[in-house]
């Protein structure tokens, strides 16, 4: 094993000196990064998830209060414009086994926010659509049907982060390289 790893070791003054500087940084990004998508991934889209679970709520509570097919409507176009969320209504039940969904993070999330929420059977989709997900929500005899935009529940900071992280940490790399050659 001590073999192998002189083997792989670099031989020049120059090579170690750079595998001193990289090793660290390459240690550090990997840490950071899983650091932040602990805890700034999982809190951003928990609050992100909650944020459209209160809307997906406030929808039901008004269906509730006024059942009139005038007042769904108004609903409907003030749910469009204001929030950014299609409905509709159909009748019918939702299957049991197809009830709550929580495959992935995005889904964990939103399961969780809407059981806080709603105190009705729901059912997640986060696969047919390319850009948006489909919530459903069980009625009295009826399953209203949210389509919203994927951008309501996802962030793309996390990217932004990982990228500038890495940019300028090649910057640096490239910097210290030069410096380590002369």
């Amino acid at each position: 094993m001590v073999g192998f790893i002189k083997q792989i070791m670099p031989k020049s003054l120059l090579g170690r000196s750079l595998m001193i500087i990289i090793s660290p940084l390459i240690l550090l990004q990997v840490i950071a990064t899983g650091i932040f998508f602990e805890s700034h991934w999982d809190k951003v889209t928990f609050r992100l998830a909650r944020g459209l679970a209160g809307d997906i709520s406030a929808i039901v509570q008004l269906l509730e209060r006024f059942p009139h097919e005038m007042d769904f409507n108004w609903i409907r176009d003030h749910s469009a414009e204001t929030l950014g969320l299609r409905v509709t209504l159909k009748p019918g039940k939702i299957p049991e086994h197809l009830k709550k969904i929580g495959e992935n993070t995005l889904e964990r999330m939103l399961v969780r926010a809407l059981n806080d929420s709603l105190y009705v059977p729901f059912r997640i989709d986060t696969g047919s659509l390319n850009r948006a997900i489909i919530i459903e929500v069980q009625l009295h005899g009826k399953i209203l049907n949210i389509i919203a935009s994927r951008k309501r529940v996802f962030s793309s900071t996390t990217y932004v982060f990982i990228i500038w992280m890495v940019g300028s940490s090649l910057i640096l790399c490239a910097v210290a390289m030069v410096f380590m050659r002369n």
